[in-house]
């Protein structure tokens, strides 16, 4: 009879234990899937927002060209010495800022001054350059925004035309080479590989990379060239790799173009992996401790191991959420002991697991995936009114570019903790970009977000008073909008925050401008 109970029960505890280890492995899957799709939603966004602000600096620069008359002049007169001269050291400064051409065209497609490349001129770019051939074309010479591929290289380009006395004289165009900078741009926002392809008829070309080889290489049939063309995202898993194809249009709407991105997730695998080990190492423990357990208790115990049972068939339905407590001091209260001691280190695990998938691991704020269930639970219950603030770090680029990404995380961690510490405990702060985080806060009126938006603005200048001298100053800019029961949605309050967030920005680039024709890039 007692090897019999003991048998029986030993069965018993491996099948228990068993489908908790599977019950806690597909819940492991479940949130590193999650993790995953945060990654690709989260590169996709910086894509966009990156081409969005890269188009918004051309525009400005090409606003300040175009203003001065004196540009205007040598360029109508064709006089490339002079136009050299008003142009050469603001093209400096643009540089700091990304900008990599600085081009100046004749109405008959003509280039007249590279000013990157201030000795080629000359050559006709009306087979090379369609943007330069259309402005030219266009009775009306509208501006054209957008990306195309030159002879040498593929650019986010603005063309804009120029006008003397009323007389159009040709045009002007900046452009941020797609390139090595923009790509380790993406790398550092949202880690992974980074590949940038071109698509010609049945084929790809490699133009730039993060990487000396693909790390993920595809057949490029016709079935994923027509998806790409069509502007759809290809997503692959192949463990440890996650693959995204992501289609970039021209500036005419097609889609020749796309940027691949692979992401080695082997971290949080390895961590799956070890939980899984750990978990079937103590299972293992636990039955040869429920087996000799369930031997003395054939005499003693058989009435406080009927209620055991009863729990332990609960703790195998998966309801991790019930104490395992018996009042009884014998070997059936240490294996009661030993099954909680379980079920707490299952808990603290699939806890940890969720924290990563929800959580930006520099900051410790929490990231867009936990903010995109924050806006689903706050657009059901009765939070209302919910103000939204979006703060962008305004000189994260240029430090990361002249001091290192090892200064930019510091700058990125004490940005963070300025923000936090004038939040309420009810309050969420979440990193949603690489240098961009957005303020939740429910019930809380526009006047009261107004008053945290205050604080922040006063714990930075203390902050940059302080640490004068001794590590850059913190510049931040905010936007804040304000959900009210009438509202359609959290993603309307947070879209018109970050629009009055850009508009903070650009008043305060327009307060470091200065000089008359002069392209002031100050931060």
């Amino acid at each position: 009879m007692k090897f019999k109970i003991s048998f029986i029960g030993t069965i018993i505890f491996l099948v228990i234990i068993g489908m908790l280890l599977f019950k806690s492995y597909v819940d492991q899957k479940e949130i590193i899937k999650m993790h995953e799709d945060a990654l690709d939603e989260i590169a996709v966004d910086t894509i966009s927002r990156r081409f969005k602000v890269s188009y918004e600096i051309l525009e400005m620069g090409l606003t300040q060209v175009i203003a001065n008359p004196s540009i205007s002049k040598a360029f109508a007169e064709r006089d490339r010495n002079a136009l050299a001269e008003l142009v050469l050291e603001p093209f400096e400064k643009m540089k700091e800022a990304g900008i990599s051409q600085f081009h100046f065209h004749l109405p008959d497609n003509t280039s007249f001054f590279r000013v990157h490349a201030p000795n080629k001129f000359g050559d006709d770019l009306t087979e090379l350059r369609n943007m330069v051939r259309t402005i030219n074309e266009d009775k009306d010479h509208n501006s054209i925004v957008g990306l195309e591929e030159g002879v040498h290289d593929v650019a986010l380009r603005y063309i804009a035309p120029v006008y003397y006395e009323g007389t159009y004289v040709g045009s002007v165009e900046l452009g941020f080479e797609l390139g090595q900078r923009i790509l380790n741009i993406f790398r550092n926002a949202n880690g992974g590989e980074w590949y940038l392809y071109s698509i010609y008829d049945d084929r790809q070309k490699l133009i730039h990379s993060t990487h000396v080889q693909d790390l993920y290489p595809m057949e490029f049939t016709e079935e994923i060239i027509q998806k790409l063309k069509n502007g759809e995202i290809i997503e692959e898993y192949e463990e440890p790799y996650l693959m995204q194809m992501i289609p970039v249009d021209d500036y005419s709407g097609k889609y020749d173009f796309y940027l691949k991105r692979v992401f080695d997730n082997s971290g949080l695998i390895g961590i799956q992996k070890d939980h899984t080990r750990n978990n079937l190492i103590f299972a293992l423990l636990v039955a040869m401790i429920g087996s000799f357990v369930l031997w003395i208790a054939t005499k003693y115990l058989l009435g406080p191991l009927y209620e055991l049972e009863k729990k332990i068939r609960k703790f195998e339905a998966g309801k991790l959420n019930e104490t395992i407590d018996m009042d009884c001091d014998s070997e059936i209260g240490y294996l009661a002991y030993t099954m909680e001691n379980m079920r707490k280190s299952i808990i603290q695990r699939e806890e940890k697991l969720k924290e990563l998938s929800f959580h930006d691991p520099l900051t410790g704020a929490h990231n867009r995936h936990y903010m995109k269930h924050l806006f689903k639970v706050f657009d059901l219950d009765n939070s209302h009114p919910i103000s939204v603030i979006i703060a962008d770090l305004d000189n994260l680029k240029k430090i990361n570019d002249i001091r290192g990404h090892a200064a930019g995380d510091e700058y990125l961690i004490s940005s963070t903790k300025i923000m936090k510490s004038v939040l309420r405990q009810t309050d969420n702060l979440c990193r949603v970009g690489g240098d961009e985080f957005a303020i939740i806060l429910p019930k809380t009126d526009e006047k009261n977000a107004r008053e945290i938006l205050h604080r922040i603005n006063e714990k930075v200048k203390v902050h940059n008073r302080d640490k004068s001298g001794l590590e850059p100053s913190i510049s931040i800019s905010l936007g804040l909008a304000t959900c009210t029961s009438h509202c359609d949605s959290l993603e309307n309050v947070f879209d018109l925050a970050d629009k009055r967030m850009y508009a903070d920005k650009n008043k305060r680039k327009g307060k470091s401008a200065s000089g008359e024709g002069v392209l002031a890039w100050e931060f």
